[in-house]
């Protein structure tokens, strides 16, 4: 609404017979407004006012409903007016924006003539990114060979890996699984994408391992017709490892970590080539 204030009289009566110096209009629509003063008890010759009322400019935004991820900068664009009026007092079409939770930007249209269009509200909403987690499900480091290395990442739909030294296994792969054979020290990169679209990265170094140590007795390291037992024991860093034993004389291959093996002596007179094979887990 507006008002119109009359002057020059003692009193004021407006069309709708309000009898006061001020009228009170409704600008949805065109008005004729007249109005009559009185001095002393005379009239004045009626006062026709027509008003027009101007049209307000009706705005739009070029995307009603905006959707981001987390760390994302994103320009606001709308259209329908001359001037635009944005939340924070900017002004102008376009607005940049960085929200990092859900957020309802507003913005009001200005026409050539002043007049103001009504709030239009732009919804930005924010995806998050993508929780990626990678870890070492199994590493081998065995003499003589590559280091070898199982990497599982986890917290994305898909994943695209790198590393640093390059290899084609591992760009070339697409699984949540890397399996990665490695002479130097490496490290493996990978970009995970969620439901949304959104994207992260992580990365994790993988270092040369020290090669197996393994240890083993026997004893005694001769036997008697007497005699005729030798213990067989097997000494590692894990307590599960699988170890061998092969004692030369053409028994079958014993398979424990401690073992003993009695020899038919009466048999041998010549040594027995012992071979031993422990495999590290």
């Amino acid at each position: 609404p507006f008002s119109l204030t009359a002057h020059g009289a003692d009193t004021y009566v407006w069309n709708n017979s309000v009898e006061s110096h001020t009228f009170t209009a409704v600008s949805d629509r065109n008005h004729t407004v007249t109005v009559v003063g009185t001095v002393e008890g005379c009239k004045s010759e009626p006062i026709t006012i027509n008003l027009t009322t101007l049209p307000k400019p009706t705005i739009e935004a070029i995307q009603p409903t905006v959707t981001i991820c987390d760390g994302d900068t994103i320009t606001l664009e709308v259209t329908g007016a001359v001037g635009f009026k944005w939340f924070d007092n900017s002004e102008g079409n376009t607005i940049v924006v960085s929200p990092t939770t859900n957020t309802t930007y507003t913005v009001r249209g200005i026409s050539l003539d002043g007049c103001f269009s009504d709030e239009l509200n732009i919804p930005v909403i924010v995806n998050p990114l993508a929780n990626i987690n990678l870890h070492v499900d199994k590493s081998i480091a065995c003499p003589d060979k590559p280091d070898s290395a199982v990497v599982i990442a986890q917290g994305a739909l898909t994943y695209k890996w790198s590393s640093v030294p390059e290899m084609v296994s591992v760009s070339d792969n697409i699984s949540d699984r890397l399996n990665i054979s490695y002479e130097t020290p490496t490290t493996i990169f990978v970009e995970g994408t969620n439901e949304f679209g959104c994207k992260s990265k992580t990365q994790i170094d993988l270092t040369l391992l020290p090669d197996p140590i393994f240890e083993f007795k026997v004893e005694p390291l001769w036997v008697e017709v007497d005699k005729p037992d030798v213990r067989f024991t097997g000494f590692t860093p894990h307590a599960n490892a699988q170890w061998f034993w092969n004692v030369g004389d053409g028994s079958v291959l014993l398979q424990a970590r401690d073992t003993i093996h009695t020899y038919a002596v009466d048999n041998y007179s010549h040594p027995f080539k012992v071979e031993v094979t422990a495999i590290d887990p």
